[in-house]
This record gives C-alpha cells, structure tokens and sequence, in this order.
C-alpha cells in the first residue's frame, strides 16, 4: 500500500506542474490543478486508512550522505491518523475549489494558486511522514513557507501583506525553538532519528526534558495558534483565500498539534511529569475562553471563524493535557480516553471549521462581503448554502446528535476522570476550574453561532449585494456538502472515530477501554465496569419521532383552517432592514459583561449645520475593543527588539577585522557546545 503514499506526492508535485504550465489558460489550469489535488487526496486517504485499519505500517528512506539517510519517513498510526484529517478536508476542498478559484481570475495567476495549493498540501503529508529532525525541519519550514505566500497571494492588498509579515514572523519564532528543542535531542542521543529519540528519552535528565518539552511545546504552540501566539491567526485566516483558510485552520494548525502528541507522547519517552499536563491543561482553557469571547465580538465572517479556530485548539488541548495528567499519575488506562477525545475534537474541528470557511468563502463569492452587519436574507437565495452552514455551527455549538457535541462529551469525561483520580488537591482544583471554564465557552460558542448564522443568513438582506446573492456552482456545494455529511455521520455513530483512534492511544501505550455499537458509546475502566455512556443514535431518533409527532398533531388540529399570508405588522409602516437585531445588538450582552477583557473605547464624531452649534446633521459612533495581548505582551517585546537593535548598531564598526573576530568567537561558543 505504501504505492499510494508515492501516488500521492506525485499527483501534488504534478498538479502543481501542470497547473504553472497552463496558467496562461485559466479555466484548464484550474481544472488540472485541482484535479490533481483531488486525486491526491484520496490517494493518501485510502493509504492512511489502510494503515490505521490493518497496522501496515511504513518505512521509506532516500537521499543518503556518508550512510545517513537525510530524508526518512515511518507512517506509523499517529501519523496515518493525521495523514487522513489532512487529506479527508483536501478532498472536500479541492472539489470546492474548482469553481471557487474562479473568483481571481483576470486578477491574480489563478496557475501560482493552483500550484502554491498542491504543494501546500504536499508539504503537510510530509511532515507528519518524517520520521528524523532534518526530513521534519525541512518540510516543517516549507509548510510554513507556502502558507506565507498563499496568505499574501492577494498581494496588492496590504492588509494581506501585513497579515503575511505578521505570520511569517510568529512561524519563524516558532521554528527557532523547534531547532533548538530538536538539537538538544540530539546532543543528548546521538541521533537525529525519532525512533532513538523515543529508545533513549527515558535516559535524559528531567531538567533537560523539562526545557525540551518547554522549547517544543512554545515551538508548536505558536503554529497552533495557543493563546498567548494566537495574534496572527485571526489576521492570517481572513487575507489568505477562503480554500486556502479552511486548509490553513481545519488541516495545518492540526500539524501542530500532531508535534505536541509526538514530542510529549513518544519521542521524550520516559515518565511523565505532572505540571506539564497542568501547563496544557490550563493554556488551553485560556485559549478556548479568550478564543470564543473574542469571536463573539467579530463582525467580519472569517476572523470570526479565526478566533474560534484558538477555541477549538484550546479544547483539544484540553483533552491532551488531560491525558497527560492521566499518564503522569499512572493511569494509563484513563489517559487512553482523554487523548482519544483530544484526538475526536482534532478530526470534528478538522470537518466543521472547513464547513465553515468554506460556507463563508461561498457567500463572499455571491456577494464580495464579508461584514455580517451587511449581509441578511441569504437562506432564502442560497438555500444549501445556508443549511451547510447550520449544519457546521451547530457542529461547532456541541449540540446534538452532532460530532462536535460527542468530542466535547468526551472531553469532559476526561476532565471529570481527572478529578476522581488525583490526589493533589490544587491539581483538582484547577482541573475543577477547567471544568467550569469549558462549560461556560461551550455557552458562549453557541451564542457566537447563533449570532454568525442568524445575522448572516435570516430575516431581510441588508445590502444590494446579498439581494442578488444565488446559490454557486455545484462543485462548491459539493465540497461543502462532503464535509457536513460526517459532521452528522460522526455525530450519531461516535464509535466510528473510536475505530480510527483506537490504533493511535495504544500505539503511544495508553489504549482505551471502549465498548460501542451502531448506537451508542460507553467507556469502561479497566475492570470492565461502564462509568459514563453516550446513545446519540438514540437520541437523533426520539428527537426525529418527537418533531414528526409534533408534524402529525399539527396536521390533525390545524390541518383543516386555511392559512393566509399577510405582511409582517410593523405598526403601520414598512418593514425595512433596518429594524432588524444586528450583531453588535447581539453581542452587547458579552460586551457589557466581559468589559474587563474587552475594554472597550469609544469614538463619536457630530456634524452639526453650518454656523450652528446644537443643530447635528449626523453622528458617527465607532467602538473598538482593546487588544490586550498586542498592546500589553507584544508592542512592548517589539519596542525592546527595536531598542536592543539600535545598540548592536555599534558593533557595526565596518572593520573586517572586527568581523573575522565575531566569527571566531561564535563557531569557538558552537565547538564548545556541541562537541
């Protein structure tokens, strides 16, 4: 099987040819671009599948110096695992993005974002795939690269050119620390293979897996978008194309995550310690608050979906750090459970944040806004848009039967399990908060949804743009449909994904105990006793008997009254857009509550008549909230980089002299330690 695996890089690498060799002509360059890509993809599905449902796992090397193979790769299941998330969503994706490219033709080589796309994902496949630090560090850099120039493709917009600045900055700062985690691996096994990594990690000092575990978890946190790194995310998402931001959040900050599980679950080996499980524990409940509070307040559709991607990560480290916990008191059996619901959110998140970055990315195409405050009346002009985009905010509400509400179910188990099972009673209490804290941002997500689906898509069109509004080409409706079914699928028979996780926990020697069906799930402790249990099948079918009782009994009562349609009563006057709920109205509530966060600042410009001081002709109101890690974490770590910057200045002598002698020094300071 590892045929497909060779299929599918070269199906990226020759769509990303051929869509450059056509892009004089569009429509066949788009064509054979994405075509490729789609072929691609379900190559490295089928591959990935195959390797978590027969445990074929494999090996492959190439490019050998001195009998050192630079480029190794070892799919193993963890890898495949990620493997499938990332060519599950290319998939639905690609199909999308057949007629979505469309959009830049005649303004942008629709054949560079072609090309940029194929290898994007190429990219991605690869670095799960390495199996040594040069093979990761070289394609982990070449992901980040070709994110960076897909987030600027729209270059002659400098929002994009700032947003590309800001991410390819945070990304670098984030590699800096994966290299130097990464070489103090090596200086203390000997080896830049993974594999010896995992043989000798249990032989490292803890001081010196303390700092590894440190460097790496900053180094991917960054990626991943962790609060506090998560500034370039909602500025990246919104400037990149809407294909290329459902990619960016529902596949590539999921790399990110693959590296924690990695690092943490297999290449450090050895005993865990317990305030690593704390410190992920907690950053991820910061940032599935701060990500759902912030999002709230998002008027644009995609840094909404921007913010909500830092809450969705925070969940699933949730879910991670509770498996850590579990692992470091010696309850392996436990941690299989929790890292299986970190594993279950990665792959829902995966489906409905694409759902939606696509569902935004097909309004944009009707209507080139973005604004929720100007859109309105769109379920009834793209009516499968509409019900594409419920369907993935209810998914992401955690309401049920749907997949988002099964993970999160999980999550929570994991947490629970964690407050039975410790023994330290500040552990308890801040696993207990976390609790507490995740109950509450699953309220305001939905509130969050509710306000993005209801503001965008109900009542009366608030522009001439969404009133001519029509439903896209059946391509994009494919795409988005594609990723709607599994939120369900997922959603009804969790037990699917339990199938898909299960080779994962018990290759990282912390398998689950689950017991399920076609109906239901139930998680077992080692004994074999059920202590929680979930039937969403169940669920979905006394809720669909309820609604068609309900549908009965109103055709019994009512069914024989005629109905009459009559303008809606607007005490006497017309209905206007106007009189609609807007999002800022929906969102005041949140504002007013959670104003220590949000600080907000107020600006209000009156033009009055001419020669006239209390005659006000208009009044302009702007209320901006303050953005608390730029200004109070950021700006002051960029004015001393600018600070330090202009001292070194000095050294600057421009004596070649004083140049040989830094040189010197510095490779004397290298050979001193690393030799």
């Amino acid at each position: 099987m590892a045929t497909f695996f060779f299929a599918g890089i070269i199906l990226f690498l020759s769509g990303a040819f051929f869509a450059l060799v056509f892009s004089g002509t569009a429509r066949v360059s788009r064509l054979l671009g994405y075509g490729f890509a789609l072929a691609g993809s379900v190559s490295g599905l089928v591959f990935a599948l195959n390797v978590l449902l027969t445990d074929a796992r494999t090996e492959v090397s190439f490019l050998t110096l001195f009998s050192y193979p630079l480029f190794s790769f070892s799919i193993d299941a963890l890898a495949a695992f990620f493997m499938l998330l990332v060519c599950g969503i290319g998939i639905a994706v690609s199909l999308f993005s057949f007629s979505y490219a469309e959009h830049y033709e005649k303004r942008y080589s629709t054949g560079l974002l072609g090309a940029l796309y194929n290898l994007f994902l190429c990219s991605m496949l690869l670095v799960v795939a390495a199996s040594n630090v040069i093979a990761f560090l070289v394609f982990w850099e070449l992901m980040s690269l070709l994110s960076y120039f897909l987030v600027t493709y729209e270059h002659r917009k400098e929002s994009a050119r700032k947003a590309g600045l800001l991410y390819v900055v945070m990304t670098h700062l984030g590699t800096v620390f994966l290299t130097v985690a990464f070489f103090l691996l090596f200086r203390e096994t000997g080896s830049f293979v993974f594999a010896d990594f995992h043989g000798a990690g249990g032989n490292i000092s803890a001081l010196m897996r303390d700092i590894i575990f440190m460097l790496a978890f900053i180094g991917f946190g960054s990626k991943a978008g962790i609060v506090p790194f998560h500034i370039w995310l909602p500025e990246a998402h919104p400037a990149a194309p809407s294909h290329v931001s459902a990619l960016m959040s529902g596949a590539m900050i999921k790399i990110a995550i693959y590296g924690i599980i990695r690092v943490v679950f297999y290449l450090l080996g050895g005993p865990m310690e317990w305030w690593w499980g704390v410190l992920v524990l907690v950053l991820g409940t910061v940032s599935a608050l701060v990500g759902v509070l912030y999002a709230l307040m998002q008027h644009d559709l995609k840094r909404l979906l921007a913010y909500s991607s830092v809450e969705n990560i925070g969940i699933i480290l949730i879910g991670v750090g509770s498996a850590m916990l579990f692992v470091a008191s010696g309850h392996n059996e436990y941690a299989g459970i929790a890292l299986f619901a970190g594993l279950f959110h990665t792959l829902n998140h995966a489906l409905f944040k694409s759902l939606l970055f696509l569902g935004a990315g097909a309004v944009h195409n009707a209507t080139g806004i973005l604004n929720i405050e100007k859109l309105g009346g769109l379920a009834a002009r793209m009516p499968l848009v509409a019900v594409s985009f419920l369907i993935g905010s209810m998914a992401i509400s955690a309401l049920p039967p749907l997949n988002g509400f099964a993970s999160e179910w999980l999550v929570f188990q994991g947490l629970l399990g964690n407050l039975i099972t410790l023994d330290s009673v500040a552990t308890q209490v801040i696993v207990g908060l976390s609790v507490a804290f995740l109950a509450l941002t699953g309220a305001l997500a939905l509130a969050c949804f509710a306000k993005a689906f209801s503001i965008t898509f109900l009542a009366l069109p608030r522009s001439d743009q969404a009133a001519n509004a029509k439903e896209p080409h059946w391509s994009m409706l494919a795409g988005m449909l594609l990723l709607a079914a599994p939120c369900i699928v997922l959603g009804v028979v969790p037990s699917l994904a339990a199938a898909l996780a299960e080779p994962v926990t018990a290759e990282l020697a912390v398998p689950f105990a689950v017991a399920s069906d076609a109906m239901s799930l139930s998680l077992q402790n080692p004994g074999g006793f059920t202590h929680a249990s979930i039937a969403p099948a169940w669920i979905t079918l006394l809720f669909a008997g309820t609604v068609l009782m309900g549908m009965v009994f109103a055709a019994v009562a009512w069914g024989r009254h005629k109905k009459r349609k009559v303008p809606t009563w607007a005490c006497g006057r017309h209905v206007e857009p106007s009189m609609e709920y807007t999002g800022s109205g929906l969102a005041m509530p949140f504002k007013l509550l959670f104003s220590g966060l949000y600080r907000p600042t107020q600006n209000i410009e009156q033009e009055t008549l001419r020669g006239s001081t209390y005659l006000i002709t208009s009044v302009k109101y702007r209320e901006e909230i303050t953005p608390l890690f730029e200004k109070y974490l950021y700006d002051p770590f960029v004015a001393a980089v600018v600070w330090v910057g202009d001292k070194m200045r000095k050294i600057q002598t421009g004596n070649l002299n004083m140049y040989l002698l830094y040189i010197f020094g510095t490779l004397i300071a290298l050979l001193y330690l690393f030799v």
